[in-house]
């Protein structure tokens, strides 16, 4: 099983490697803040650090720690998934149907979108940028196990949306 120490190692060498190339005091005191928060609290607050940061960080200020960001949350997510259920297809949570019509007439129509495009890089870019979103929102629904989970999310939401009105 996982453990919060694990998941704590895990997550400080990723942001002190994103922290010593930025090497701004700031940063560095909300690193050790993110620290102590993942090792008291664990896989729960994990998933709400990575829902509040992909939200809050669109503005201009920050939309250069965006791709790293994504980067770590997509590690971290996808290590969190293959603990809970390896590579066992069947284990694997079904997304329900309408939804999955839903997500593939999404990639359909922006795939359709690319082809067509005058400048093929940018919307190539954007297809990625696609399916990065919603492998990250997959991987954040296989971790939905019980209520609890939910309403973490629910209060993501709700302090990112407070983080953003304040900024």
């Amino acid at each position: 099983m996982l453990n919060n120490k694990i998941i704590f190692f895990l997550f400080s060498f990723i942001l002190f490697l994103i922290l010593f190339f930025e090497q701004n005091i700031t940063y560095i005191l909300l690193g050790i803040i993110v620290f102590v928060i993942i090792y008291q609290f664990g896989r729960l607050s994990i998933l709400s650090l990575i829902i509040i940061a992909e939200l809050i960080l669109t503005g201009n200020v920050l939309e250069k720690y965006r791709p790293y960001v994504t980067i770590v949350s997509l590690f971290i997510l996808l290590y969190l998934f293959l603990s809970d259920y390896g590579l066992k297809l069947d284990l694997y949570p079904k997304i329900p149907r309408p939804l999955l019509y839903l997500i593939l007439f999404i990639l359909l129509t922006v795939f359709i979108s690319t082809i067509f495009s005058i400048d093929i890089w940018i919307s190539l870019t954007a297809f990625f940028h696609f399916l990065v979103f919603f492998l990250i929102c997959y991987l954040l629904y296989s971790q939905i196990k019980d209520r609890r989970v939910i309403y973490s999310y629910i209060l993501s939401l709700f302090i990112s949306v407070i983080i953003l009105g304040y900024s």
